[in-house]
């Protein structure tokens, strides 16, 4: 039923027996009808009980002792494919231009007529055939490039200059701004009046679709999509979802680390702790976990381990304002940047080029080296020390097993390619997923003969938890 649309489950909910069942619908009951899907969804997104209703499952294990609290979580994120084209330049601005018209035109009763410099704008409301891009020379491209363009600035020029109630609508200020957006990240305009359109990649937050403004060109190895990405936090190897969190195709996979452990809930597991991969070591979301008493147990990348300097013997005062080498030198010279302090070592005749580490501490004959340390350093350091005990490495074994979890999602629960657009409609189809998933693995445990929990479900709607006997 995954896969069904809101008409396809409403014919469902009328002729298929093992749904009506699981409803707990009559036989001759009429079918569900297909708007009351809809506004069930929006009710369930705009009150997050998505987020409730994962919360209170995961919770129950833990009561009942199918979870035992021990476990670690184990988070990892995949791609999703958003059901949205990737259009040209051209294509995208009159896509927005589109959306802004018709929302004017149908919503607003904006009369089209009266707009000066723009009678081209009425084509937008109904489909126009027209020849296709692709069938265009280089100078027929350029003269649409052109056009269209110059229609959007007068469409922007309307709407700024308009003094009606509507501009200051909140969807007009929405794709107004998007409008804008795309032409600043498309189009370069040069001195001498000629339009250009921005090579690809020059803009790191490029907008794909004026429909979807929310999804983005994504790239993982030799995996490329548009869309968005989802992460997911499995409790240890049981096979339940504790989370589920969306965000965009271009966002770095540890962004997700902080929204996931605000779903957890640490207060019914003894010493909570995240298993991630390189992605989640990062300095500034381990202070946060620990401030929330979560441990993030991740490598540390390469460069991050030079600049930790543990094997070193190099030493940073309780205020950072200090570094001191293994023979004692303090280095004071320091600049702030983002995230730290740039400390400058200088070898000098009186100190460092006659000492025996100099080698060590200057490679390639250099007589000048700048070391990094970030503002999380205590942390990152404990966390270097922690990676080279046999606790890590057992740890570690357990983080590849999610992504067993994740084909599960993707493939039989179709999250591969989200239905509905948005980032908001991923995070809940992600969650009821996952929700879904872990009555699936209740069920294969109550039909465990080795299981130490009972499932009890009634012909009625209820669900009923017993202890085993």
């Amino acid at each position: 039923m995954l896969g069904e649309t809101d008409r396809g489950m409403e014919a469902q909910t009328r002729v298929n027996i093992e749904v009506k069942f699981a409803l707990g619908m009559a036989l001759d009951e009429p079918g569900i009808d297909h708007a009351n899907f809809g506004v069930h969804r929006q009710r369930l997104i705009q009150k997050e009980l998505d987020k409730v209703y994962l919360d209170r499952f995961i919770r129950l294990m833990y009561y009942l002792g199918v979870l035992t609290g021990k476990e670690p979580w184990i988070t990892d994120t995949t791609h999703v494919i958003a059901p949205i084209s990737a259009p040209t330049t051209i294509e995208l601005i009159r896509q927005a231009m589109r959306l802004l018209v018709r929302l004017l035109a149908k919503q607003y009763s904006v009369p089209w007529h009266a707009i000066p410099h723009a009678p081209r704008a009425v084509r937008y409301l109904e489909t126009v055939t027209e020849v296709k891009e692709h069938n265009l020379d280089d100078k027929a491209k350029m003269e649409r490039l052109v056009e269209v363009v110059s229609e959007a600035d007068e469409l922007l020029a309307y709407v700024e200059s308009s003094e009606a109630s509507w501009k200051k609508k909140p969807d007009v200020i929405h794709y107004a701004l998007l409008l804008c957006r795309i032409l600043r990240e498309r189009i370069i305009r040069k001195d001498d009046g000629t339009l250009e359109i921005a090579p690809g990649g020059s803009v790191k937050d490029m907008i794909v679709s004026a429909v979807d403004s929310e999804a983005r060109f994504g790239c993982k190895g030799k995996t490329k999509w548009r869309g968005y990405k989802m992460a997911i936090v499995e409790v240890g190897n049981s096979g339940f979802i504790a989370a589920a969190e969306a965000m965009k195709a271009n966002d770095y996979d540890g962004s997700s680390l902080v929204p996931l452990a605000d779903q957890l809930p640490t207060d019914c597991v003894e010493n909570p702790t995240i298993i991630g991969d390189t992605h989640y070591g990062a300095g500034d979301d381990r202070v946060t976990l620990k401030e929330k008493g979560i441990d993030v147990v991740a490598p540390l990348s390469p460069k991050t381990k030079c600049d930790i300097l543990a094997g070193e013997g190099f030493q940073v005062s309780e205020d950072q304002t200090q570094l001191i080498c293994p023979r004692g030198k303090v280095i004071t010279t320091y600049s702030e940047v983002a995230d730290g302090k740039n400390f400058v070592l200088r070898a000098k005749d009186h100190d460092c080029k006659h000492c025996p580490r100099y080698t060590t501490c200057f490679k390639e004959k250099k007589h000048r080296r700048t070391i990094f340390i970030h503002n999380a350093y205590g942390v990152m350091l404990e966390a270097a020390k922690h990676s080279q005990t046999k606790i890590y490495k057992e740890q570690m074994r357990l983080r590849s097993r999610i992504e067993a979890k994740q084909n599960e999602l993707v493939n039989r629960y179709g999250l591969r390619r989200v239905r509905r657009i948005g980032k908001r409609n991923l995070a809940y189809a992600a969650r009821l997923s996952a929700l879904a998933a872990n009555f699936q693995k209740l069920n294969r445990l109550r039909n465990d003969k080795n299981a130490t929990m009972v499932l009890e479900v009634s012909a009625l709607r209820g669900v009923a938890f017993k202890k085993a006997a």
